[in-house]
């Protein structure tokens, strides 16, 4: 299954009332380098974030303080999905769905399937990018490992989110597909999000 383009269906069809299967993904903009990786001076602290992945271990994310925390279930093939909200408004959509491979799969969530699923994503959403060509850029963290690319769309339609981070993280025995979408260009939003998923660990039940 392609990961990728089907939970980014599921995140489009959240913001637009058009059929799910007209949407196109929307995306490519700020140059990943320009997203700093260190942790920003912020005013707001950060608290931290628990999702249980029965059978897998505790997911921990360090998330802004003010940022809401839901969980959509899993429903047909969409795994549950973690998603952070602003505290008002709809300024960015933060989606994060863990999952498992098949048992004894060591090679699931590698750095080589990472990189063939990113590479895939690449090609799905460059129609509706603005720039000619798009960076995969690779982090890491205490626990966490992953791939992520920006983008923006060339023309959103109203109501449409317009700019993008796309990542795959692994992290325990897990693969978290993450989609960002943001109104607003190198937002703190944004930045706040790389760090979070550079941050995030699991534990034991």
């Amino acid at each position: 299954m392609r990961l990728f383009p089907v939970l980014e269906r599921f995140a489009t069809g959240l913001m637009t009332k058009r059929p799910q299967w007209s949407i196109i993904p929307i995306f490519i903009l700020v140059s990943a380098s320009a997203l700093a990786w260190s942790s920003p001076a912020r005013a707001e602290e950060t608290v931290l974030k628990e999702f249980t992945v029965a059978g897998h271990g505790v997911l921990e994310f360090n998330a802004p303080g003010s940022w809401k925390m839901a969980i959509r279930p899993a429903q047909k093939d969409l795994p549950s999905t973690v998603e952070f909200t602003p505290a008002a408004g709809r300024e960015f959509l933060l989606m994060i769905s863990p999952m498992a491979g098949p048992a004894g799969d060591k090679a699931f969530n590698s750095m080589e399937k990472m990189r063939q699923l990113m590479e895939a994503e690449k090609k799905h959403l460059a129609p509706r990018a603005e720039e000619p060509a798009l960076m995969i850029d690779s982090f890491g963290g205490p626990q966490a490992k992953g791939l992520f690319l920006v983008a923006s769309d060339k023309a959103p339609r109203p109501g449409e989110y317009k700019y993008l981070i796309r990542s795959c993280v692994a992290v325990g025995d897990l693969m978290l597909s993450v989609t960002f979408l943001s109104h607003r260009k190198e937002s703190e939003a944004m930045e706040d999000a790389l760090v979070l998923l550079r941050g995030v660990k699991i534990r034991p039940q």
